[in-house]
């Protein structure tokens, strides 16, 4: 896999230094047009995406995941997540089925999940939460008798996808994933529901939002899984962090870097804006990343920075000076190509 591909957190860390010697640089500025990310849309047909067996493949995907405490139980859960519990009632009033979601009734809560790593209030609308109801054992739910229901309910809906607790379903612009358990140990029917649908200001294609759909549900499914919890968490498999509109982006960016690279010198920076995810990389060839890579590969992993504070990295501090959102610092993994790093214990790059 290519570098930009592999190391999306570092080219949004690296690319975006804006240290002393860089402002002395001229800056070559690139918009990019929303048409140039289509280019990356591979030609398949929309039935070749809801593809069951591709499904399946996507939905066993290893990815970084941690263990999560709860106010009720443990949960495993990508580390590209973060959650909001609320015990409170709420506005929420939905039905599936037999299954009433109905914020005002006792014992009801919710968990709101936000992404971090997708900006999505730019290019698109994503709400996300867990729900749960008091809810008998005895009492029964048929999962394709709710997708019937949907079907019948819902305006030129389309179920996409069925399985023994899932359901993903909706129109094109708009998917929706529903998944339903049955917690024994607190007596709550765990109702996940999920929306990913296109910002009325934005064009979304239709792989992006379904493949979004996908991490939602993936996220649903493993969610109590966890006996497979890591001690520590396993980069290995970080390339699944990242969305399929982040890989177009980063592409795009990456097939541009050749062509510039031979009309300039080194001591210029390219600033690309894309115009329909609001995104600015910037990307520097000279001696200074060198000194940034150099000053990251000498400290152990694991290892925690303070940049304010710290009196024995002073050459990657100078190097890293202006760089204003990073107090604390702490490198989580290596490779020869770059570096993941947590800021504050709580972003990673």
């Amino acid at each position: 896999m290519k570098l930009l591909y592999k190391l999306i957190f570092l080219f949004l860390f690296i690319f975006s230094v804006s240290c002393g010697d860089l402002l002395k640089m001229d800056t070559h500025f690139v918009p990019i047009e929303a048409e140039n990310l289509y280019e990356y849309d591979n030609l398949q047909s929309f039935e070749e995406i809801y593809d069951s067996t591709k499904i399946i493949a996507f939905l066993n995907r290893e990815t970084v995941n941690e263990l999560i405490k709860l106010e009720n139980f443990d949960a495993l859960a990508s580390i590209r997540y973060k959650f909001r519990e609320s015990l409170e009632g709420s506005l929420d009033r939905m039905t599936f089925g037999s299954i009433v979601i109905d914020g005002r009734l006792p014992g009801f809560s919710r968990i709101e999940v936000d992404d971090r790593y997708v900006p999505h209030t730019l290019t698109f609308v994503a709400m996300d939460f867990f729900y749960y109801i008091p809810w008998e054992k005895s009492r029964s739910y048929d999962i394709k008798l709710i997708a019937q229901d949907i079907s019948n309910t819902m305006d030129d809906c389309t179920i996409f996808y069925v399985d023994e607790n899932s359901i993903i379903y909706g129109e094109r612009g708009e998917h929706h994933v529903l998944h339903i358990t049955y917690l024994e140990a607190i007596k709550r029917l765990e109702v996940f529901h999920s929306v990913q649908k296109e910002n009325p200001f934005w064009k979304l294609p239709e792989q992006d939002l379904f493949s979004n759909s996908l991490a939602k549900l993936r996220l649903a499914k493993n969610f109590h899984n966890t006996e497979n919890a890591p001690k520590e968490i396993d980069w290995t498999n970080f390339e699944n962090l990242i969305s399929r509109h982040q890989r177009k982006l980063f592409a795009t960016i990456r097939d541009l870097i050749p062509e510039f690279s031979t009309e300039f010198s080194e001591a210029i920076r390219f600033d690309f804006e894309l115009k329909d995810y609001r995104l600015n990389a910037l990307i520097v060839r000279d001696s200074t990343v060198k000194k940034v890579f150099n000053g990251l590969n000498a400290v152990p992993v694991n290892t925690k920075i303070n940049l304010k504070k710290d009196a024995t990295h002073k050459t990657l501090k100078q190097s890293l000076r202006d760089l204003s959102i990073f107090h604390e610092i702490e490198i989580v993994h290596k490779t020869d190509q770059g570096f993941i790093i947590n800021e504050n214990d709580d972003r990673f790059y």
